[in-house]
């Protein structure tokens, strides 16, 4: 990949940059995901530790304009605005109970933040390993401090024909 963007954010202790090259973006491409793309970022969350490997977590999500409207009319009228936009849009939710005895998993919701932040991580993965202008492009929309007043505009100079050119991400 093309050299990246610095990243403004600073760690008080050494650490992965894996960390705080994650963002919540408010801006997203209308490319939707491949079956494939979606596959990998569930993966991942299968992978994060849970109490007795309960994996207590269920993701309900979609990909569809008229399915995200649902979803997304479930939130406050501020995150409507950009969530709807989306091209995948996703709830986790915890079951509060262990499946086997029933008594209560008291660990369920930080269980449900590990899956989650196991598939935000891949999320960011996919990016870093798509086509390097295009991965630049999305960085430097978010690193760069070039917005103007919309977040997620392009620096000025950054080439579009390999944007426009995007082809599906290699996993």
């Amino acid at each position: 990949m093309n050299a990246k963007p610095p990243n403004p954010r600073t760690p008080d202790w050494d650490i992965d940059s894996m960390f705080t090259d994650r963002w919540s973006p408010r801006a997203f491409a209308s490319d939707p995901l491949s079956d494939r793309e979606i596959q990998t970022l569930f993966e991942a969350a299968r992978w994060a530790p849970s109490c007795y490997n309960e994996q207590p977590w269920l993701f309900v999500y979609a990909t569809e304009p008229n399915q995200r409207a649902k979803l997304a009319s479930c939130l406050v009228a501020k995150n409507q605005a950009w969530a709807g936009r989306a091209p995948l849009l996703m709830f986790i939710l915890a079951r509060r109970n262990f499946q086997k005895t029933g008594k209560e998993n008291r660990h369920a919701p930080y269980d449900a933040g590990a899956a989650w932040m196991a598939l935000a991580l891949q999320g960011s993965l996919l990016v870093r390993f798509g086509d390097p202008a295009v991965a630049d492009a999305f960085c430097a929309t978010r690193l760069e401090r070039d917005w103007g007043n919309v977040f997620g505009t392009l620096p000025a100079g950054v080439g579009t024909a390999a944007i426009i050119e995007r082809h599906a991400v290699r996993i």
